[in-house]
């Protein structure tokens, strides 16, 4: 891309008038450097390539058979002192208007009310034709005062997002008040953005094409990667917010994190500067932008629009316009062959095919530019990029400046929308595992593609393809016939009795005529045993079937009819509840009963009322220890040793003893003045019931094995296996004797009884009548 000026053409535009203060234009000081003798002419072009000041005749001699860039004085306004004020200050803008320079103090004292629309440009000044005679000499003080200026101006970029995602500007007044834009009346702004490999120098770029050389972003000589996160600035002069992002190809611990957050820049940019300085263009820039762009369908688009419409603001979903600004050293720029004549395409066209060639669609981006430049020595010259971003932001034609809230709000909200976590490293530079919910059917095993945090908004699972039926997860669906032919999904599950009928009269029902199916709208439906003979099943005549996915979060889908179930539920309510009702009486006659056959030595069970060492108060429930050795009672946990005490007569076997007994390691001495009452041998009678006793509790094993067997049996399927949770599924407590599981009824987990104490109808499952449920699903919304 080549700028060429012809001298006529410099000519035809009239020169710039004299200041107030009668000086003279920077065009008449400067003299050319190509001109023989002690009065050179005065400067006419300037040459890029040649980094000299010529006159229209030294251009025609020197630039005859090569083509270099060359710019009229005219129409860059190089002038190097402001032409209103006499502070002989740097001019930075050009008025077309007024058709002189300025400095920014005065740009902003004469350019108010009416002469507020008039067309200002900035200046630009290549860093190769900074000579002593265009401007006066600085004194130590006014360098000072530089000094201290470049370092505020250096300060003025702003963290956005650190490394981590975190958005650091709270709301849309503090993103104000840090660029330094005013919040009464705030103009409307662009945004435009820097990508890039890190080490290539976008912070550089960034600062020489917005700030005039300031270091607004920080660079870096040490191999360290100076930008970390995404700054910010804001550059007044083109009213356009400034972003510098963090490199490319960099050593980070978050990657996946970095590439989302400048995915997520580029979607509320509204100029996206790719910058490399390879010699050749990259594989990896291609793969950037094109997967880029597809990701900005896919995932940005309809977001931006639906935030549009929701929230009433000036968004577009129309994509950025792509400037790809390739800096070289020894090759030529795309689009120049070996001879430096250009190619028959331009570099746009060339830029194009080759996207297409790899296969990867650009229709994300409103436009695609290139701007090459050759560095054979330093510095770059940007003044092609400056252009060419300057006349992008003047067009309006496609993306319309907006309100910097606006452009804070947008940020904020695909931050928040595309923040969950990546679960696996992905090969594509924005794969949909960066902005789509994480969760898998745990029936067939395919990804939920609805974007992230969808839950959060009401929405449910869902995926591409139908799933497949497991009878693991009994995820076959039935639908009222009647009602899905109308229009309705009225689902219906099998379940062991109607919703009117309760208790043992369902569990008889059940066992002559099978499980029933019963709509909300239609009542009962189908029932398995209907007829004696012929029954038909229910996809036939009452039901419609369909395969549906199983979501690990909740997703509730009736099982086969859990009647075996509820049998055992209801034998248990009545056993529970005799033994509530007859407890205290058995325990009452089994004390007495023990106390007539005890040791003398042995206080008696009605005079224990608390643990004789713990003092804890015995329960109906709780039961009671003597200590063979002492006699005093105790509770389980304070007698659970053991030891020989044969002067007590217990022969010399361990038995149970208190736990000081058990550390004094001494049996006490026996007083054969005590014997039992009713019995010549103080501690027969007593052997002979814990003999007994023992005898019971050896075949209370085998009846449990046995009851365990038939509860598994009658689990339904999505109940979890007692065997697997050896703990509660929510405070973590170990299950023991005293410490019982419970299954929740709607999810299907194991509890213990605290965190299961309440209850509530679970319809889904069958159950029509309030039944056991763990807090979680209590308190969660009716999805059961």
């Amino acid at each position: 891309m080549s700028i060429t000026t012809t001298p006529a053409a410099a000519g035809a535009r009239k020169q710039p008038s004299m200041p107030k203060s009668g000086k003279a234009t920077n065009n008449s000081q400067t003299r050319c450097d190509a001109c023989k003798g002690d009065t050179p002419n005065p400067v006419d072009v300037i040459c890029r390539d040649c980094v000299k000041y010529l006159c229209q005749g030294c251009d025609g001699v020197i630039h005859r058979t090569t083509t270099h860039t060359t710019i009229s004085v005219t129409q860059v306004q190089f002038t190097g002192v402001c032409q209103w004020c006499d502070a002989n200050k740097n001019a930075t803008l050009f008025c077309e208007n007024c058709k002189k320079s300025f400095c920014d103090k005065c740009h902003k004292d004469n350019h108010t009310g009416p002469k507020s629309k008039h067309s200002i440009r900035p200046l630009q000044y290549p860093s190769d034709f900074k000579r002593t005679s265009d401007a006066p000499a600085k004194t130590s003080s006014s360098k000072s005062e530089d000094r201290s200026s470049d370092e505020e101006r250096a300060s003025e970029g702003i963290l956005l997002f650190d490394n981590a995602e975190q958005l650091k500007i709270q709301n849309g007044k503090d993103f104000l008040r840090k660029l330094n834009i005013q919040d009464t009346f705030p103009p409307d702004v662009k945004v435009v953005s820097m990508f890039g490999n890190t080490g290539d120098g976008k912070s550089h770029t960034l600062n020489h094409t917005f700030f005039n050389g300031q270091q607004v972003f920080k660079t870096s000589s040490s191999q360290a990667s100076c930008t970390i996160g995404v700054w910010v600035a804001y550059d007044s002069l083109r009213r356009a917010i400034i972003v510098d992002t963090e490199g490319l190809l960099g050593v980070s611990e978050t990657e996946h994190r970095r590439t989302r957050m400048l995915m997520k820049v580029l979607a509320i940019s509204d100029v996206v500067i790719y910058r490399t300085r390879a010699d050749r263009l990259h594989s990896d820039m291609y793969k950037f932008i094109g997967d880029a762009s597809d990701a900005y369908k896919r995932h940005f688009k309809n977001e931006l629009r639906q935030l549009s419409h929701k929230g009433n603001l000036q968004l577009t979903d129309i994509g950025p316009a792509l400037v790809v600004f390739h800096e070289t050293t020894h090759t030529h720029i795309l689009g120049q062959s070996d001879d430096n004549k250009p190619s028959s395409k331009s570099a746009d066209a060339i830029l194009k095919e080759k996207f297409a060639e790899l296969k990867y669609s650009m229709d994300a981006f409103s436009s695609i530019r290139y701007v090459g430049t050759r560095t054979k020595e330093p510095p770059t010259d940007f003044g092609r990029l400056v252009e060419l971003v300057t006349r992008l932001l003047e067009e309006g034609s496609v993306r319309s400046p907006r309100h910097p809230n606006i452009v804070f709000t947008a940020l904020k909200h695909v931050n928040n929308k595309f923040s969950g976590r990546v679960d696996r490293t992905v090969t594509t530079m924005f794969p949909d595992e960066y902005f789509t919910c994480s969760v898998v059917c745990l029936s067939c095993g395919i990804k939920c593609n609805q974007p992230m945090n969808h839950c959060e908004e009401q929405l449910p699972h869902d995926a591409p393809r139908k799933c497949l039926y497991q009878c693991l997860h009994e995820n076959k669906v039935f639908m009222c016939k009647t009602c899905f032919e109308g229009g309705n999904e009225s689902i219906v599950i099998p379940k062991m009795s109607s919703a009117k009928d309760a208790g043992w009269l369902g569990i008889a029902k059940y066992a002559w005529s099978g499980y029933v199916l019963e709509c909300v709208r239609c009542g009962i439906i189908y029932r398995s045993r209907q007829h004696w003979y012929g029954n038909k099943d229910p996809s036939q005549d009452s039901v419609h079937c369909e395969i549906r996915h199983v979501w690990p979060d909740g997703t509730v889908f009736q099982g086969s009819p859990n009647a075996g179930r509820q049998i055992i539920d209801g034998l248990s309510v009545l056993g529970s509840t005799v033994s509530t009702i007859t407890a205290k009486p058995t325990r009452i006659m089994s004390d007495w009963f023990t106390d007539q056959l005890r040791p003398a030595y042995w206080v008696p069970n009605s005079e224990l009322n608390n643990c004789n060492k713990c003092c804890e108060v015995f329960t109906d429930n709780d039961s009671k220890h003597h200590c063979r050795n002492c006699g005093e009672g105790f509770c389980d946990e304070c007698s659970a040793n053991v030891m020989p005490v044969p002067e007590r007569g217990w022969g010399p076997d361990p038995v149970r003893v208190c736990d000081k007994c058990y550390d004094d390691g001494q049996p006490r001495q026996a007083d054969n003045s005590l014997t039992a009452v009713g019995h010549d041998d103080p501690v027969t009678a007593r052997r002979i019931i814990e003999t007994v006793r023992s005898t019971c509790e050896l075949a209370t094993p085998v009846i449990s094995y046995a009851k365990d067997y038939v509860v598994e049996a009658a689990r339904p399927v999505y109940w979890v296996s007692d065997s697997e949770f050896p703990s509660c599924h929510s405070c973590k407590d170990q299950f023991s004797d005293k410490l019982r599981r419970h299954h929740c009824r709607a999810c299907g987990q194991v509890y213990c009884d605290r965190c299961s104490s309440k209850q509530k109808p679970v319809v889904s499952r069958g159950y029509d009548h309030a039944v056991r449920v763990c807090d979680g699903c209590f308190s969660s919304p009716d999805q059961f």
